[in-house]
């Protein structure tokens, strides 16, 4: 053993050298006891699937010597089946002749991290919708002194006039200072700085005798004191009465005792998570870790049931949330309600589907935001525990319409979670996921209180072997309104920005180079989050790109959820998406046009095609017509026209000439110039009729009378009998070679038109 190998054991590092093929060479114990396996084996295999692809792109970069190392949080798959969160660490370490022959790697595990990061997020969410939804006046300050969540019940209680949302992100003692004013001798409520020291509670005096006491409980951080929860509370009927809450109950009661726990376990879980990883960096004995990561862990788990405990109010007495109502739109809400689910998405690599029904109206009157924060905490109740996810899980979010009356609507939503066939779900109990949903049925309760004045709303819970559904209906009073159809506002591709979104590198350089062609400004993206954020950004800069190519299969979020929330988007609703599917299924049509979607081709199509459909997108026409309100296909493109007609001739200026002609009269031309080509355009679309020179690359050698034979062998079954025109220098009959007729070269314009019209099937020359 070398003296080097011999550092990298005492050290205890999991630390490993791969060939450029990624197979592991040499490794470290503390590697080997994560993966149970020394050397020889292909590391991306450990590895969870859907991190793969990074670590390849990374790996190969240093190997071309595009980059000296990389760095990228990934999942690894742990000896005992469990996924591992890391960070990886990657360098060139041997180079030959200027080549990179060997890699370098360390490993870091990022467990307890993720842990805090749990905590954190709990803290930072959750509670907000727990204030947002008790009836306590509640301030939760930040660690900056300003305001992050103030609810309705304190601007009731101290006189404040002004909307709970105008006051986020205001001073926190400005905020006290305004509200003192309505009590006596104006002391309360008071403001204590962040590094005093803050009494637990004390009560004080309205001017018209209402007593009150407040609560201000610290909420420790990594740092110090992260924040702090303000709680307001009347201590008589009478003052309740002038706050115009409700009585108090033993519900309030046990409220503001969760509250409190809630606030102590938070502290214990950032504290056990900070001292855990000072033990991890400082301590050799990896008992020591694990020991420390069940505390965290514990801890964060008694905070979850805490929070689980407060919201589930069906365990204790009766409690309604008071709905608002006014106006929304659907769709817009649920594209913004979205942009937080991503994230967590992304993070354990679900697939996101979205489908909401045509008939399912815009314009609705209700509670938007307890709408979108029921769909929400559904959506995160169906998220696989990050440890514990299986990949490639999908989840769908389904809005439908059950039946409708006199300007009331009932809507059915539905969650359904689907793992891969052959996997079992998850038993892991996921605490945080109880309190979502005891918050979602509170809600659905609310609602259904609200729509027919009778309690008993409910989440449906349906369990299969592979999926799992939560579903619940809700009527909403709506208006019918048409939207407006946008007028084109291009008359040329030339100098038009598009965005290209494909997972597919190859794909995405052709398509590229394509539009290059074309003088357009091609951009790219290879994931539905960096085309929004690239999009979000140039029309925040005022330069908008008014055009998206997708294709329909993306990660996370597929080619239809990204037009979904590009048309719902306020800054991007002009932006037009066009959809490139490399594989179809039914009912794609009906999901192109609920989610905005301009025209759907399928892959591979020809160039023309392409930039056929873009032009008519786009509307960059001759005339001043409105933009097409229909699905552009490459059937409906060619029903547009008087005809289709496909033009094989070697000669290039034969055959754009003939097209020239034709393509006045309305007719639509394709042109080829070998048989390899002409047999792609057949198969791309259909044609009313052939016009061929038999001298052309590839029918030449197979002679004049089996060239009909060999074009009809292409044609779809559906259209056999397609007429075929024999183009030649000289006029002779060609009815006797199976051709239809004759068109002699080079082409005149009169004749031409005749030759055509006269073969053209009279619905097409209708």
């Amino acid at each position: 053993m070398s003296q080097f190998e011999q550092l990298l054991k005492a050290l205890d590092e999991p630390v490993f050298e791969m060939n450029t093929a990624g197979v592991v060479v040499y490794s470290t114990p503390a590697l080997s006891a994560w993966t149970d396996r020394d050397t020889e084996y292909v590391l991306a295999d450990s590895l969870a699937i859907q991190d793969r692809p990074r670590f390849q792109q990374s790996l190969q970069r240093i190997i071309d010597g595009k980059t000296a190392n990389a760095q990228l949080e990934i999942t690894l798959a742990d000896v005992d089946g469990t996924w591992r969160p890391i960070e990886l660490k990657l360098a060139a370490s041997r180079r030959e002749g200027g080549k990179t022959i060997t890699i370098v790697g360390w490993m870091r595990d990022l467990t307890i991290e993720k842990a805090r990061e749990a905590a954190a997020n709990v803290q930072g969410t959750h509670l907000l919708d727990v204030v947002e939804n008790i009836s306590d006046a509640c301030v939760v300050e930040s660690a900056d002194g300003s305001v992050e969540m103030v609810n309705a019940a304190f601007c009731e209680m101290f006189g404040v006039k002004s909307a709970t949302q105008s006051l986020i992100g205001t001073s926190c003692s400005a905020l006290f200072i305004q509200a003192s004013n309505a009590t006596d001798k104006k002391v309360a409520p008071i403001y204590f700085p962040m590094d005093s020291v803050t009494p637990d509670e004390f009560e004080f005096t309205f001017t018209d005798k209402r007593r009150a006491k407040q609560h201000s409980i610290p909420v420790a951080g990594e740092d110090g004191v992260a924040g702090r929860l303000h709680i307001f509370r009347a201590l008589d009927a009478k003052s309740k009465a002038a706050a115009n809450l409700p009585a108090m109950s033993a519900t309030d009661a046990a409220q503001l005792q969760l509250i409190e726990k809630i606030a102590h376990d938070l502290a214990t879980t950032v504290e056990g998570a900070g001292s855990a990883i000072y033990r991890a960096e400082q301590l050799e004995l990896p008992g020591h870790v694990l020991e420390q990561f069940r505390r965290v862990e514990m801890s964060a788990q008694s905070a979850f049931a805490s929070i689980a405990g407060l919201l589930d109010f069906s365990k204790l007495e009766t409690s309604e949330i008071t709905l608002d109502s006014a106006e929304f739109h659907l769709r817009e809400s649920v594209a913004r309600m979205l942009e937080r689910i991503v994230p967590s998405a992304e993070e354990r690599g679900v697939q996101l589907k979205l489908r909401i029904e045509q008939d399912v109206p815009e314009h609705m009157t209700g509670d938007g935001a307890r709408m979108m924060l029921c769909l929400r905490n559904l959506l995160e109740c169906a998220m696989p525990p990050l440890l514990d996810h299986v990949a490639g899980t999908e989840i769908s979010l389904v809005i439908e319409p059950e039946y409708s009356a006199v300007n009331l609507i009932h809507i059915s939503f539905s969650v359904v979670q689907t793992i891969p066939k052959g996997f079992v779900r998850p038993k892991t109990v996921n605490p945080a996921a109880m309190m979502q949903l005891s918050l979602a049925r509170q809600i659905v309760r609310a609602m259904h209180g609200n729509a027919t004045g009778k309690a008993g709303g409910k989440i449906d819970i349906k369990e299969r072997k592979e999926t799992t559904t939560w579903q619940f209906t809700a009527a909403f009073p709506y208006r019918a309104i048409k939207e407006p159809r946008t007028r084109p506002t291009f008359v040329t591709l030339t100098g038009m920005r598009v965005l290209i979104v494909s997972n597919d590198l190859e794909q995405r350089k052709q398509l590229a180079e394509l539009a290059r062609s074309w003088r357009m400004l091609p951009h790219e993206a290879d994931n539905a989050s960096m085309a929004l954020y690239l999009l979000a950004r140039a029309a925040d800069e005022g330069d908008a790109i008014p055009l998206v190519l997708t294709s329909n299969q993306l990660p996370i979020q597929d080619g239809f959820l990204l037009a979904f929330r590009i048309k719902h988007n306020v800054k991007l609703k002009q932006t037009a998406v066009v959809m490139l599917a490399t594989t179809g299924k039914p009912g794609d049509a009906i999901a192109c046009r609920e989610c905005g979607i301009s025209a759907y081709l399928r892959q591979p199509i020809a160039a023309n095609r392409l930039n056929e459909a873009l032009t008519a997108v786009m509307g960059a026409q001759d005339d001043d017509s409105e933009s097409t309100s229909t699905l552009i296909t490459r059937h409906s493109l060619r029903e547009a026209t008087a005809g289709t007609i496909l033009v094989i001739d070697a000669n290039r200026e034969h055959a754009m000439g003939a097209a020239m002609v034709l393509k006045k009269v309305g007719y639509r031309i394709s042109t080829a110039d070998s048989a390899t080509v002409a047999y792609i355009e057949m198969e791309q679309d259909k044609y009313d009729v052939i016009i061929i020179d038999p001298s052309t690359t590839g029918f030449a050698d197979m002679g004049i009378e089996s060239i009909p034979d060999a074009l009809r062998a292409k044609l779809p079954a559906d259209s056999p009998n397609v007429p075929i025109l024999l183009a030649l220098t000289e006029d002779m009959s060609s009815v006797e070679y199976g051709y239809s007729g004759t068109v002699v070269k080079p082409y005149d314009k009169e004749e031409l038109l005749a030759q055509v019209a006269k073969h053209m099937p009279q619905k097409a020359a209708a």
